[in-house]
């Protein structure tokens, strides 16, 4: 999948109430080193293999304020991730 047919289907589901996206509740931006970070619910983070010193890709959609993160071994093992387009051949 190309990363413009990627975008899209990440701004589709974004805007579809009832596209796969999980709620996660509220959480509080922290400030360390002037870099600003926010948790991610512990149950949720464990069971998608994420931990300490993992690495993850940050994305931002302008047309939708919308911020989002994925554990970067999610983008190797998937075609159509929304990254791929920004990882392809840096992999």
């Amino acid at each position: 999948m190309s990363g413009s047919s990627a975008r899209r289907r990440a701004l589709r589901e974004l805007s579809d109430p009832d596209a796969p996206i999980t709620p996660l509740g509220d959480c509080t931006a922290n400030e360390r080193n002037e870099s600003l970070y926010a948790l991610l619910p512990r149950t949720q983070a464990v069971a998608d293999g994420i931990e300490g010193g993992t690495t993850l890709v940050l994305g931002y959609d302008a047309e939708t304020n919308t911020y989002l993160v994925s554990p970067k071994h999610a983008v190797e093992e998937a075609d159509d991730h929304w990254a791929s387009n920004f990882y392809e051949g840096n992999l």
